[in-house]
């Protein structure tokens, strides 16, 4: 995931209220190249340690 599609999936979930969310998916975060850390693919929050099963982009190829 872009760091720009976590951003703005981030800005839509809090715009909802910041509902409770369960992150049932993570992402590697990239900026041209990975940045390091992940996101979730429902509410854009980010994470520095990487969870136990992370789905790249190249997983989704």
């Amino acid at each position: 995931m872009q760091f720009d599609e976590a951003a703005k999936l981030r800005k839509e979930w809090m715009d909802k209220g910041e509902p409770a969310c369960l992150h049932p998916e993570l992402e590697q975060r990239y900026l041209g190249q990975y940045a390091g850390d992940y996101a979730c693919t429902v509410c854009g929050e980010t994470f520095i340690s990487p969870p136990l099963k992370v789905q790249s982009s190249e997983d989704k190829k």
